[in-house]
């Protein structure tokens, strides 16, 4: 991937803005007739962050000790964390961004808006990002198409953000079977 792809949209001084409420309303289906005004994210990117590394530390990675967690936040707001399972034959290994994927899918949400993934060999600070393999690009594109959003971060406040899109450009997905 070419440098020009990436972008880091956090500026100086932007760490603690807040999404603010948007125009965007959501009908309430407990309460016919009722609006609400729905937040563009139910988490800041440091939240997601945080969630990301929390689900690191339920890895179970003795082979590789490279340990890798993803925060999964669907469009309606809810969020699924995975971590990575490692096999000791390696093939069925299966990384942290399809287990968050699996478990909202098998919950019946099939609509993201954005994932944070964070890794690190264990014991060791993050020093480089962890980008999501070729097989978890192809995964998440499945259901989260060219916009999704994806935060690769080494802490809350040192990431890179981009779309899916740019991580799988010309995706292959389910328009292509049409």
């Amino acid at each position: 991937m070419h440098p020009h792809h990436l972008r880091q949209l956090r500026q100086p001084g932007d760490h603690h803005a807040r999404a603010a409420p948007d125009d965007l309303h959501k009908h309430d289906e407990d309460r016919p007739g009722r609006r609400r005004v729905r937040k563009e994210h139910a988490m800041t990117k440091q939240e997601l962050i945080r969630a990301a590394f929390a689900a690191r530390e339920k890895a179970y990675a003795p082979y590789s000790r490279f340990k890798v967690g993803a925060a999964l936040e669907a469009k309606d707001g809810r969020v699924f964390t995975g971590c990575n399972i490692e096999s000791a034959t390696y093939t069925p290994t299966c990384c942290a961004e399809r287990t968050a994927l699996v478990k909202a899918v098998s919950e019946g949400v099939r609509e993201f808006s954005r994932i944070a993934i964070v890794g690190a060999a264990e014991g060791k600070v993050n020093t480089l990002v962890t980008s999501p393999c070729g097989v978890c690009r192809q995964f998440l594109y499945e259901f989260g198409g060219d916009e999704l959003q994806v935060i690769l971060a080494k802490s809350e406040e040192d990431y890179l953000e981009m779309t899916l899109g740019e991580l799988l450009p010309i995706g292959f997905g389910p328009a292509n079977l049409n």
